[in-house]
């Protein structure tokens, strides 16, 4: 009973994160996009290794961060 049980929750796990990838793509051809390291976030919180708001908060954080570094360094090397 337990294997199936196990099963079974693999299987919406594995569901969930195909939908997520899914709706990523979509999303990304929608607004003519091209971002690789998406999919990773989507499957990272889709599987549920960050779980938490917290760590939801980090991510967001993380990514503002390295989005305001870049435009930093894009304004920097075009004024030389």
């Amino acid at each position: 009973m337990m294997a199936g049980v196990m099963q079974e929750s693999g299987f919406l796990l594995g569901s969930g994160a195909v939908l997520a990838l899914v709706i990523t793509v979509l999303l990304m051809l929608i607004f003519e996009a091209s971002h690789p390291p998406a999919y990773a976030t989507t499957l990272i919180v889709s599987l549920g290794i960050l779980p938490g708001w917290l760590q939801a908060a980090f991510i967001m954080i993380a990514v503002s961060m390295m989005y305001l570094s870049y435009r930093l360094y894009s304004k920097l090397i075009s004024v030389s």
